[in-house]
């Protein structure tokens, strides 16, 4: 071990353990119980609605343009048009 090993577990052992607080723990546990419930609720709304699936019309049209014009570029420069 290299001497800052040996400081640094030292300092390591020095600290004296945590106790917990329950009422904080069921506190935080709430708020992110909460939290993950709201997310849930976002995410099942957001995907049961029209929107996505015209996001992923829109990105499919996007690609099919893109697509079509770099074959009709690709045409193009091989002198087949």
């Amino acid at each position: 071990m290299l001497p800052m090993d040996d400081q640094i577990s030292s300092a390591l052992a020095g600290l004296r353990p945590v106790r917990g607080d329950k009422e904080r723990e069921a506190r935080v546990q709430l708020r992110c119980h909460s939290a993950l419930s709201r997310r849930v609720a976002l995410r099942q709304k957001n995907t049961n609605g029209w929107r996505p699936r015209l996001t992923y019309v829109c990105a499919a049209a996007l690609l099919c343009v893109y697509l079509a014009t770099i074959f009709a570029q690709a045409l193009r420069l091989a002198g087949h048009m």
